[in-house]
């Protein structure tokens, strides 16, 4: 038909396209894009919180597995240890049995306890004797290692030889040594020449004067102690610590009231016993000491002691000996 405008849509109608291609797919994109709303929003953190949760609980789980395993090695390590120090503390016990020899450590010098005997072979004196009556009573021998008092704790450490015999209890031997039951009590003295006027310890402690003591024993560590004014002269053994006093190098010697006691009664004429009053003096004890892994081995020790005090063969043996009373009771 002549005269008729055929219609043409506009840009407005729906599927018309209009624009580029990459105008198209803008828009397609902002159509299509997902929604933004708060329900959305609470889904992604839920679901990040969930995530940090899960990675949590993995973190605990692992640490809770590595407790367990420290846990375990812990308990390995302790049954271990546990069991070497059992099987050292028997070590020396079950050695001593089986063998049937014993090794102790002793000090020689000390008049009526453990002297050399004149022909030189072996040793006699109230030590000697109570060794001797073990070896009798236990079957075990007993084999001699001599030694001073300043090596002597040294040497049982060492392994040197197994018991310290004649050694007394102090607090500081105690802190490196397992001592067993006191069998033999002593007290502090003091030997002086027969001119001297010491009635005390407070006599003694004076300025100028010199005090001979055995070094390494419990009179040294009394005289430490309680020695303020004097001074201390520390010597090897004990016959040059009542030598110096008898040739006039020394005031007085300190010593136990044992060896003290003896000395002054076979030399009246040289020697003079300065008994020290009761809140001057200090009671020790001899009582065996062993390695504190050892304990199995001081466990046989203490049961002999207590068996000889029950059938009274410490008195026996201070009777045999002439020692001062109070040896085998102690203080009162």
């Amino acid at each position: 038909m002549q005269g008729r405008t055929r219609h043409r849509p506009g840009p407005h109608r729906r599927g018309h396209r209009t624009g580029s291609r990459r105008q198209r797919a803008i828009r397609h994109r902002r159509h299509y894009r997902p929604r933004r709303d708060g329900a959305h929003r609470r889904h992604e953190l839920g679901s990040r919180h969930a995530v940090a949760l899960t990675e949590t609980w993995s973190r605990i789980k692992r640490g809770i597995k590595m407790l367990k395993r420290l846990k375990l090695a812990l308990v390995a390590v302790s049954l271990l240890v546990g069991a070497t120090a059992t099987g050292s503390a028997q070590e020396a016990l079950q050695r001593v049995l089986q063998e049937k020899v014993i090794k102790v450590g002793v000090v020689p010098g000390w008049p009526r306890f453990l002297m050399k005997k004149p022909d030189g072979d072996g040793y006699e004196g109230f030590l000697a004797d109570d060794l001797k009556n073990f070896e009798e009573r236990m079957g075990i021998k007993v084999e001699y290692v001599a030694t001073n008092w300043a090596g002597i704790v040294a040497g049982l450490q060492a392994g040197t030889f197994d018991v310290m015999v004649g050694g007394g209890v102090t607090p500081e031997r105690a802190a490196a040594l397992a001592f067993g039951k006191p069998y033999a009590f002593f007290n502090t003295s003091a030997l002086a020449r027969p001119d001297s006027d010491a009635q005390s310890l407070a006599d003694l402690d004076q300025e100028g004067k010199v005090l001979s003591v055995v070094s390494g024993t419990a009179m040294h560590t009394f005289a430490r102690n309680h020695i303020k004014n004097a001074q201390i002269s520390a010597l090897a053994d004990s016959s040059s610590a009542v030598l110096d006093v008898m040739q006039g190098r020394a005031d007085a010697y300190i010593g136990d009231s044992w060896t003290n006691f003896i000395r002054a009664e076979e030399r009246p004429d040289e020697l003079k016993l300065v008994r020290f009053k009761d809140d001057e003096t200090e009671w020790g004890g001899l009582a065996f000491a062993v390695r504190y892994d050892d304990a199995d081995l001081l466990a046989l020790l203490d049961g002999y002691v207590t068996s000889m005090q029950l059938q009274r063969w410490y008195h026996t043996l201070t009777k045999r000996y002439s020692l001062p009373e109070e040896t085998p009771i102690g203080p009162r």
